[in-house]
C-alpha cells in the first residue's frame, strides 16, 4: 500500500478511479432527483387530465405527453410518435429484448425511406475509438503499476495488485458503457437490415 501512496502513477490511477466513482455518485443523485420530478410530473398530468374532463383535444394531448414520458422511462430518451411506433414494431418481431433495444435506443432514427435505423455512424466510430483508446491506455497504465508489485510478492503487494485490478475493471466498465451502446446499436442495425432483406 505504501508503494501505491508513494508512486505518482498510483496516485493518478487512484484519482482517476475516484473521479469515476464521484461521477457515478453524482449521476445517481441526478437520476434520483429526476425520478422524483418525473413522479411529480406524472401526478400533475393525471390531475390536469382529471380537470380537463370531457375536452377530448386536451385529454389527447395529455395522454400523448404521458406516453412520451413512459417511453423515456423505458428507453432513456424521448421519441416522436412515429419513432415510438417503429420501436414497438421492432419489439413485436420477437427477435429483440427490451434490454437490447434500450442499449441501442440512443442511436435510433427513422431514415428517408421511413425505416428504423440504429447505426451509430461517425459519432459511434468516434465514441468507440475514444472509449477503446481509454481502456487500452488504462490497461497499459495499470500494467506498469502492477508489474513491479508482482516481481516482489508479499501480502501488501498482493493487496495492492488486487485493488489496482478492481479499479481497472471498474474504470473500464464505466467508461466503456458508451462503447458498448454504440456496438449494440450497430449490431441491432445489422440485424434489422437482414430482416428487411428477407
Amino acid at each position: 500500500m505504501e508503494e501505491i501512496l508513494s508512486s505518482w502513477k498510483a496516485l493518478i490511477l487512484a484519482i482517476l478511479a475516484m473521479s469515476g466513482i464521484s461521477m457515478k455518485i453524482v449521476k445517481g443523485l441526478i437520476e434520483l432527483n429526476d425520478e422524483t420530478l418525473r413522479r411529480r410530473r406524472s401526478k400533475y398530468l393525471q390531475f390536469v387530465r382529471d380537470e380537463a374532463g370531457a375536452d377530448e383535444a386536451i385529454c389527447g394531448l395529455i395522454d400523448a405527453l404521458r406516453a412520451e414520458e413512459a417511453f423515456r422511462r423505458i428507453f432513456g430518451r424521448y421519441a416522436s410518435p412515429r419513432l415510438a411506433h417503429a420501436i414497438k414494431r421492432l419489439f413485436d418481431t420477437k427477435r429483440f429484448s427490451i434490454r437490447e433495444i434500450r442499449e441501442a435506443a440512443q442511436y435510433f432514427r427513422i431514415d428517408e425511406s421511413g425505416e428504423l435505423r440504429s447505426s451509430s455512424g461517425k459519432v459511434g466510430l468516434f465514441v468507440k475509438w475514444v472509449g477503446g483508446s481509454f481502456v487500452v491506455a488504462n490497461a497499459l497504465f495499470t500494467f506498469t503499476m502492477i508489474y513491479p508489485l508482482i516481481l516482489n510478492p508479499d501480502t501488501k503487494n498482493v493487496a495492492a495488485v488486487a485493488i489496482l485490478l478492481i479499479m481497472f475493471v471498474f474504470a473500464s466498465w464505466y467508461f466503456g458503457r458508451d462503447v458498448r451502446q454504440a456496438i449494440a446499436a450497430d449490431r441491432l442495425d445489422a440485424t434489422i437490415r437482414k430482416l428487411q432483406e428477407v
